[in-house]
C-alpha cells in the first residue's frame, strides 16, 4: 500500500491515508515528506494528506482526528502558507510560537521551523512557494529589494476580501491540480506566479508602506505585445514579459489594464483562442480540435472548451463541423 503511494508521489500527486500508529514508520520513511510525524499522546494516530507537488510548489490538505506533531527532517528553501479550515495548530519557529485558528493564515519560511502541533480534528490547506521565487517576484513587482522579514507579518487574519480571495484560490487549486498531467506542465509556472503575485498583493505588509507605481509607457507595451505574438505557442509568465520591456510587473499589469482592460495573462489566453478559432475556420483544415488546442498552449481540453464557448458562443467542435460540411 505504501509502495503504491510512493509511486503516486513520483507522478507529482499523492494521497496518504494513515489510519493507525502501526503505519507511522512507513509514513515517515517517505522521502518526499520534509517533516516527521509523531502522535500527540496515547496509541491513537491518523492523518490524511492529499496534494500535488511540482518542484518547490506544493499544495496539500491535511486532516486528522487524533491530531499530531511534526518536526523537520530535511531542509527546503521554501515559504509555507497555511489556512486552517477546522481545529488549530501551534507552529514553533525559532524562539517564537504562532497559534493558528480558522479565520487566520500563517506564512513562514521552512528554515527556522522547530516543530508544529495540532489539536484533534484539524483540517488545513497548505502551500509551499520557493523562497527565491517569492523574493524575486516581490522585487519585480515593487522594484525594490526584498529581505526576509522586511515585509511579511507571519500571522494575519483572513478578513479582507483580497485575503479571502487568496485562500479561495489555494483551495480551488488544490482540487484542480491533481487532475493535471505531465503534459500540462505549461500551467505550473503560471499557477506559481499567480499564487505569488496574489499573495504579494493581498498579504498585509509589516511596515504598512504604500508603494507608488508608475505605469509602463506605451513603447514598453508595444514591445511586450510583439514579444507575446512571436512566442505565443510556448509558456509565458508576466515576470518574463516585464523583463523584456524593462519595467516592473506591477507597471506592466497597470499598462494592460489601462490600455487593453485586461491582464497580460488574459490577453495571452484571448490571443491563443483567436489563433485556434482562425485555424478551425479554415475549410481545408483536417487536424483534430485537440491538436490545434495543444499547438497554441491549451493542454486541458475541458478548460479550453469552456473558454472557447464563452468567447465564441459555441464549442470548438461545432466550429470545426460547420467548416467540414461546407
Amino acid at each position: 500500500m505504501m509502495d503504491a503511494l510512493q509511486q503516486e508521489a513520483v507522478r507529482n500527486s499523492f494521497c496518504l491515508n494513515i489510519e493507525s500508529i502501526k503505519r507511522l514508520e512507513e509514513l515517515n520513511s517517505l522521502g518526499f515528506l520534509p517533516t516527521e510525524f509523531k502522535p500527540i499522546g496515547g496509541s491513537a494516530f491518523d492523518v490524511k494528506i492529499v496534494g500535488t507537488k511540482r518542484g518547490a510548489l506544493s499544495i496539500w490538505r491535511t486532516t486528522s482526528q487524533s491530531g499530531f506533531e511534526t518536526e523537520p527532517k530535511t531542509f527546503e528553501d521554501v515559504f509555507t502558507l497555511r489556512f486552517p479550515i477546522a481545529g488549530s495548530a501551534t507552529r514553533k519557529h525559532f524562539d517564537r510560537e504562532y497559534v493558528l485558528f480558522p479565520g487566520h493564515a500563517l506564512l513562514l519560511p521552512f528554515e527556522g521551523m522547530q516543530g508544529m502541533r495540532t489539536l484533534p480534528g484539524v483540517d488545513m490547506i497548505s502551500c509551499t512557494i520557493g523562497s527565491e521565487t517569492l523574493f524575486a517576484s516581490r522585487q519585480s513587482l515593487w522594484g525594490t529589494d526584498a529581505k526576509e522579514g522586511d515585509f511579511f507579518d507571519p500571522l494575519v487574519k483572513v478578513s479582507h476580501p483580497s485575503m479571502q480571495a487568496l485562500r479561495q484560490a489555494v483551495v480551488c487549486l488544490h482540487s484542480r491540480m491533481a487532475s493535471l498531467t505531465v503534459a500540462d506542465d505549461i500551467y505550473y509556472p503560471v499557477i506559481e506566479e499567480m499564487i505569488v503575485f496574489q499573495l504579494l498583493s493581498s498579504w498585509p505588509s509589516r511596515s504598512g508602506d504604500e508603494f507608488k507605481i508608475a505605469g509602463a509607457p506605451s513603447r514598453a507595451l508595444r514591445i511586450v505585445i510583439e514579444y507575446i505574438e512571436e512566442n505565443l505557442a510556448r509558456p509565458l509568465t508576466v515576470s518574463e514579459l516585464a523583463a523584456v520591456a524593462g519595467v516592473s510587473v506591477r507597471s506592466l499589469q497597470l499598462a494592460f489594464r489601462r490600455s487593453l482592460n485586461r491582464t497580460p495573462i488574459q490577453y495571452i489566453i484571448d490571443l491563443r483562442l483567436e489563433r485556434v478559432h482562425q485555424q478551425l475556420m479554415k475549410e481545408n483544415s483536417k487536424v483534430y480540435v485537440s491538436q490545434v488546442a495543444h499547438q497554441w498552449g491549451f493542454y486541458s481540453i475541458a478548460d479550453f472548451t469552456r473558454r472557447y464557448r464563452i468567447k465564441y458562443g459555441e464549442t470548438p467542435s461545432k466550429t470545426r463541423s460547420r467548416q467540414i460540411v461546407r
